[in-house]
């Protein structure tokens, strides 16, 4: 600053901080570089498989004959399932912007998370609208089953045959998305 006003400068004082500040971005650059290259990448799976269990734990609530319909239980898992909906677009978004990433690999989810995304949305409209008919435990099971299996082909990649689902009466759409999933799941499998 005094440098500034003075209209001289001196060398010795600026040289170290430019020197400090080129080496300090080198070891920031090296640090991203060698650390967080793919943290995003790895983590987009579990960040997935949150969001399916927040989801299968709200439907079991909302259709289950035990009619759990605690508002603050529902609250939460609405609440809970919108925050794992956003770290999953925001994981998708850095996933997407590593340096060294398979782009199209990335990008195959992204039909994924949006028919999850959709899938949320029926949910939380299901749980506003109330009063919804019960599914039997057997047709319960069918349901979890099914989120659970897909819950284990993002994470292991396992096979498994689809499950047929049975129709609800009220929200058809939520049994024709995770039909979709399944699908759109298994598909990913075979590339």
């Amino acid at each position: 600053m005094s440098a500034a006003i003075t209209k001289h400068f001196d060398t010795y004082l600026i040289l170290p901080r430019i020197t400090d500040v080129m080496i300090g971005s080198a070891i920031g650059l090296i640090g991203v570089l060698i650390v967080g290259r793919k943290q995003a990448s790895k983590k987009l799976p579990k960040t997935i498989i949150n969001t399916l269990r927040i989801q299968s734990q709200l439907l079991h609530t909302l259709f289950s004959s035990n009619k759990y319909h605690i508002n603050l239980i529902d609250t939460l898992l609405i609440r809970e399932m919108q925050t794992e909906i956003m770290n999953t677009k925001a994981m998708y978004q850095a996933a997407l912007n590593e340096i060294d990433n398979d782009v199209k690999k990335i990008e195959y989810v992204y039909p994924i998370i949006f028919t999850v995304e959709h899938l949320a949305f029926t949910l939380e409209q299901a749980y506003r609208r109330g009063n919804l008919s019960t599914l039997t435990d057997e047709e319960i099971g069918l349901y979890l089953t099914t989120y659970e299996n897909i819950c284990k082909k993002v994470e292991f990649n396992v096979r498994y045959d689809i499950i047929e689902l049975p129709k609800l009466k009220e929200f058809q759409s939520i049994r024709n998305e995770l039909m979709k999933l399944q699908n759109l799941i298994g598909y990913k499998a075979e590339t």
